[in-house]
């Protein structure tokens, strides 16, 4: 399994092996640090994709009781 995540540059570290929290909020063993891009984000600029989904489902009118 592959997975992109943002997280503190100290641990971008590549082949370093990190927990890494799922959807539920249960942390994952195991995930290896395979590359380590270039391009740094400050957390203030982090995308908040709680946000952006919650955004998304209101323009699609998903967040209506059904």
């Amino acid at each position: 399994m592959e997975q992109t995540s943002y997280i503190p540059e100290p641990f971008c570290v590549v082949g370093k092996v990190l927990k890494l929290r799922d959807e539920d909020g249960e942390w994952n063993d195991g995930w290896i640090v395979e590359t380590a891009g270039k391009d740094r984000v400050d957390g203030d600029r982090l995308p908040d994709y709680h946000k952006e989904i919650k955004g998304h489902r209101q323009a699609t009118g998903d967040s209506l009781p059904k």
